[in-house]
C-alpha cells in the first residue's frame, strides 16, 4: 500500500507537469567528468542537419519481408540505413559534422521518432562526450513507460550480468521536439575491457539468431575476424550435439556456463520475452582471451511485462542453448537455482520502485502521450510487485518445456495483392461494407488468380473505414474491402495503419505502423488468415479521421503464407 500511495502522488505530479509544454534546446554546459548516464539527469540532445537529409533518414526502413522472406536465414539482414551528417549539441557542448544514423530492427522502427546513433568521431578523430565517442538513442517505441530498458539493465548489472549503462535524453531535431529517449551505452572496447578484461576477441550480435544449423548464419560480426567468428558459432553448435552425459562438460569448454545460467535467469526475471532465451533475438556474444563465449544483454525495451509463448511465467527456453540445458536434469537444477539467486541478490522491490519513480519523473514532461505513459508506469509497478511470487510459484515445480523448435522463420511467398477502395471515414464498423463503399480487387494466392466478380448484379467489392476495435481504438485506423471472388466465396483485405498516417501520401507496409492482411471467410462465417502483407505500399489519395471525410486509396503488396 505505501508503494501504491507514492505512485498515485507521482502520477498526479506527471499530470501537472504535462500541462505545460516542455522547453526545447540545449542545457547549460556541464562538466566533462560528469556521468553521461546519470540517473538523476536528462541529457539534452539537439541535432541540426539539412532538411533533405533528415527527411531521407526518417524514411529509411526495413521491410519484414527482408527479415522473414525466402532465404532469410542465409545471412544477417542487410542494413537499410545510410550515413547522414549534422551538428549536435550535447548538454550545451557543440560537436560539428557528426555522422547521424537511424537504427532499429523491426519493432522500434519509426519515421516520426526514429532511434538514432550519433558517431561523434567519424569526421573528427578523438571527439568524445564524457568519454563516449558514440551515442545510442532509442525511441522506446516498445516501452510506453520509457523507463523499462534502464530498469532491466540495472537488474542485470546488479546480478553481475554484462549489460550496458543506461540513462535518459530529451531529443530535438531541426527544432522538432521528439521527446524522451533512452540513452544506452554501446558495447565497444571500453565496455568489453570493463566487463571481460580485454577487447580483442570476437563480438557477435544476434538478431533472430541461434546455435542451430539453420539459425547460425544470421549473426552479425561486430569485432574480430570472420574465420574466428564462424569457428566460435560452430564450436557451440557442435557442443550442443553431445549427449546428456557429456553435454555440460562439452558446453563449458566453449561457453562460460555459470555466466550463461545467470544471464538466462536474469532475462526471465525481468520479463525479457524478446531476448535470446525468449525469442532468439536481441543479444550479443563475446569470446575473449580464453575463447569461451559470454552473453551480453541487449535491446531490453520489451521487459517488465508478462512473458509470451511460454507455459510458465518463470521459464523461457526458446534458444537452443537454453532448450538443451533446461531438458538436462543438472542444467534444469542450475537454472532454477540461478533464478532464486538473482531474486535474492538483484531483485529489490524498493530499489526498483525508487528507480522507477526517479526515471519516470525525469521523462514525464517529454512523453508523447501522458495517459498511455501513466498506465504503463502503473503496469510496470504492478509487474515489480507481483514478479517474485510469480517466479516462486512458477518454479514450484518447474514445468517441462515442450515448445516446438522451428527449423526456419522464413515464410514462403504466397503471391500478390492489389486493391483499391473508396469510402468515407466512420463507415466502419458496419454490417454491410458493400453499402458503405466500393473499389477493385485482384490477387494471386499460391498460383490461384482471384478477381472480384459481380454476382446477380450485386457489388463485387465493398469498403469501410474507421477507428480500429469497432471504433474504440483511436490510435489506429482500419480499412476493410471485402470482395466477392466466386459464388458464395468472399475474401477480405484488411489495412490497419497508425492514425497519424491517415493523411494523403504513400507509405511502406512495415507490419507495424502499416499492416496488411488477406482474410478468408469459413463456411461457418468465421474469418481466417490466408496471408499477410510484409512488403509493398499504401497510397492514400484522400484520407482523414474526420467523420464523413472521403477515404480512398490503393494497396499494392506482396503476401506471405504465414506470420508471427
Amino acid at each position: 500500500m505505501p508503494q501504491l500511495l507514492r505512485l498515485v502522488a507521482v502520477l498526479g505530479a506527471f499530470v501537472t507537469v504535462g500541462c505545460e509544454p516542455a522547453p526545447a534546446g540545449p542545457g547549460a554546459p556541464s562538466s566533462p567528468d560528469a556521468d553521461p548516464f546519470a540517473p538523476d539527469a536528462l541529457l539534452s540532445v539537439v541535432v541540426t542537419m539539412p532538411d533533405d537529409e533528415w527527411q531521407a533518414l526518417r524514411r529509411e526502413t526495413r521491410s519484414l519481408s527482408s527479415v522473414v522472406g525466402p532465404g532469410c536465414q542465409s545471412a544477417p539482414p542487410a542494413t537499410p540505413f545510410g550515413d547522414h551528417e549534422g551538428d549536435v549539441t550535447l548538454d550545451g557542448l557543440a560537436f560539428p559534422d557528426v555522422v547521424v544514423r537511424k537504427k532499429g530492427f523491426l519493432g522500434s522502427l519509426s519515421a516520426d521518432r526514429p532511434s538514432l546513433r550519433l558517431d561523434l568521431d567519424a569526421t573528427h578523430a578523438g571527439a568524445a562526450f564524457r568519454g563516449l565517442d558514440h551515442l545510442v538513442l532509442n525511441n522506446a517505441q516498445q516501452d510506453p513507460a520509457v523507463v523499462r530498458t534502464c530498469l532491466a539493465y540495472g537488474v542485470l548489472r546488479d546480478a553481475g550480468v554484462p549489460a550496458p549503462r543506461c540513462g535518459f535524453a530529451h531529443v530535438v531535431v531541426n527544432g522538432f521536439d521528439l521527446g524522451a529517449y533512452v540513452h544506452v551505452e554501446r558495447p565497444r572496447a571500453a565496455f568489453l575491457r570493463r566487463w571481460f578484461g580485454d577487447a580483442d576477441g570476437v563480438l557477435l550480435e544476434g538478431s533472430l539468431s541461434d546455435f542451430a544449423p539453420t539459425w547460425r548464419q544470421t549473426y552479425e560480426r561486430e569485432r574480430g575476424g570472420d574465420e574466428d567468428a564462424a569457428q566460435l558459432v560452430q564450436a557451440v553448435v557442435a557442443a550442443l550435439d553431445a549427449g546428456d552425459d557429456a553435454l555440460l562438460a562439452r558446453l563449458d569448454d566453449v561457453i562460460d556456463l555459470d555466466a550463461f545460467f545467470r544471464f538466462w535467469a536474469a532475462e526471465v526475471v525481468v520479463g525479457h520475452w524478446d531476448g535470446y532465451t525468449g525469442n532468439r533475438n536481441n543479444f550479443l556474444v563475446y569470446a575473449g582471451d580464453d575463447g569461451r563465449a559470454r552473453f551480453i544483454a541487449s535491446g531490453m525495451d520489451a521487459t517488465f511485462q508478462p512473458l509470451r509463448n511460454t507455459p510458465s511465467p518463470a521459464v523461457l527456453a526458446h534458444g537452443m542453448l537454453a532448450r538443451r540445458l533446461y531438458a538436462h536434469p543438472a542444467g534444469h537444477a542450475r537454472y532454477r537455482a540461478a533464478v532464486f539467486d538473482v531474486l535474492a541478490t538483484a531483485w529489490d522491490e524498493e530499489v526498483l520502485f525508487d528507480r522507477l519513480v526517479q526515471g519516470s519523473t525525469l521523462v514525464a514532461p517529454h512523453v508523447p502521450d501522458l495517459v498511455v505513459f501513466d498506465a504503463a508506469v502503473t503496469d510496470t509497478l504492478a509487474f515489480v510487485d507481483a514478479r517474485r511470487a510469480e517466479l516462486v510459484s512458477g518454479l514450484s515445480p518447474a514445468p517441462e518445456w515442450n515448445e516446438p523448435y522451428p527449423p526456419t522463420i522464413c515464410f514462403p511467398p504466397a503471391g500478390s495483392l492489389t486493391f483499391s477502395f473508396v469510402t468515407t471515414f466512420g463507415s466502419w464498423p458496419t454490417d454491410d461494407a458493400f453499402a458503405a463503399g466500393d473499389g477493385t480487387f485482384a490477387a494471386v494466392v499460391t498460383d490461384e488468380q482471384l478477381v472480384a466478380v459481380a454476382v446477380d448484379g450485386a457489388p463485387a467489392v465493398g469498403a469501410a473505414a474507421g477507428f480500429d476495435d469497432d471504433g474504440r481504438d483511436e490510435s489506429r485506423v482500419v480499412l476493410i474491402a471485402p470482395a466477392v471472388v466466386g459464388a458464395d466465396r468472399f475474401v477480405v483485405p484488411v489495412l490497419s495503419i497508425a492514425a497519424a498516417r491517415a493523411a494523403p501520401g504513400v507509405f511502406a507496409i512495415d507490419d507495424a505502423a502499416v499492416q496488411g492482411l488477406l482474410l478468408g471467410i469459413g463456411d461457418d462465417g468465421t474469418p481466417f488468415v490466408i496471408a499477410r502483407a510484409y512488403d509493398g505500399t499504401v497510397a492514400l489519395e484522400q484520407a482523414s479521421t474526420a467523420a464523413g471525410a472521403p477515404f480512398r486509396g490503393r494497396v499494392d503488396a506482396l503476401i506471405f503464407a504465414s506470420g508471427f
